[in-house]
């Protein structure tokens, strides 16, 4: 399992992500997708930022 911050799951410009609701056309409206996409590094196996291993929980909540 992966956690990471809500806040980097948000539509917007900053985090790249764009809005998946049909009749949103605010790409900052800061609408959470319902099924946001996990990215992994090819060579490690790790997912990338802003994903982290459930066993690193810590690191979020600094």
């Amino acid at each position: 399992m992966y956690v990471a911050r809500s806040k980097d799951l948000t539509a917007n410009q900053t985090n790249n992500i764009n809005c998946s609701r049909q009749k949103c056309h605010d790409r900052n409206c800061n609408f959470i997708p319902n099924y946001p996409k996990i990215f992994f590094d090819v060579n490690t196996a790790e997912p990338l930022q802003p994903w982290l291993p459930i066993e690193k929980i810590e690191d979020l909540l600094d």
